[in-house]
């Protein structure tokens, strides 16, 4: 199934929810390693199945709210909508569980991966609370995550994938063009140590200076998001 044939089903099933915008990328995913435990527990029927379908991981979050294990996430131009997958048919029920502006979505890192027979891709996702999702597709949904990937990495910074079940790397990227934090502009230039006063805008480059107007946005990493968070924290003495 290719991105584009999911993303229009997706669609076709959340219409009611998207006020007028479609889907250009779409995918099934569920927290890294659940491919195995569903081979486990298929080894039980349908009930053993359900059962591992259901309840909740520690860490497969965003911010404090716990996720169902098997997902399907659609982007828009503008949004990300997660959904939950039924468990009987296994296609995304309403409403959707969060729609977030995609900006919330901050960096991303895919590697290729495999289960026995089955074949990933394996993704991380960093987003604007701080928090971070690692992520593998479902079957047959392998293809769909390197395009989901693909067309996120239009607005999200590009990570290193990490090793193992490491947190991605939080070294600050190499000089690049990054979304551009003050969004006054559609891309910033990081040159590795701080952001430059070069922009670019629907492929037009210019110079606009670099005012921190989010004080702390220091690297790529950072987020008006996280740095008030650190900020509420410290004024109450955290």
């Amino acid at each position: 199934m290719s991105v584009s044939d999911y993303a229009a089903r997706l669609t076709k099933t959340a219409v009611s929810a998207l006020e007028g915008e479609r889907f250009i990328a779409a995918v099934k995913v569920f927290p890294q390693g659940h491919t195995k435990k569903k081979m486990g527990g298929a080894v039980f029927g349908a009930v053993g199945a359900l059962t591992v379908a259901s309840g909740r991981k520690e860490g497969h979050a965003i911010g404090a709210e716990l996720l169902p294990l098997e997902l399907a996430l659609g982007l828009t131009e503008t949004r990300g909508f997660v959904f939950a997958l039924s468990k009987l048919t296994g296609k995304a029920t309403l409403p959707p569980l969060r729609v977030v502006p995609r900006s919330f979505v901050t960096g991303v890192a895919s590697a290729p991966g495999r289960t026995l027979h089955v074949t990933h891709t394996r993704i991380w996702l960093r987003l604007g609370d701080g928090s971070e999702l690692a992520l593998e597709t479902a079957g047959g949904h392998a293809g769909n995550g390197e395009d989901f990937v693909a067309e996120l990495s239009r607005t999200a910074m590009t990570l290193s994938a990490p090793d193992g079940t490491s947190p991605v790397s939080s070294v600050a990227p190499s000089p690049s063009w990054q979304r551009d934090p003050s969004a006054r502009h559609q891309l910033r230039y990081w040159d590795g140590e701080q952001w430059t006063d070069h922009v670019a805008d629907d492929g037009t480059t210019g110079v606009d200076a670099y005012a921190d107007d989010t004080r702390r946005i220091r690297t790529p990493h950072d987020t008006p998001e996280s740095v008030r968070s650190l900020d509420a924290r410290e004024e109450q003495g955290g």
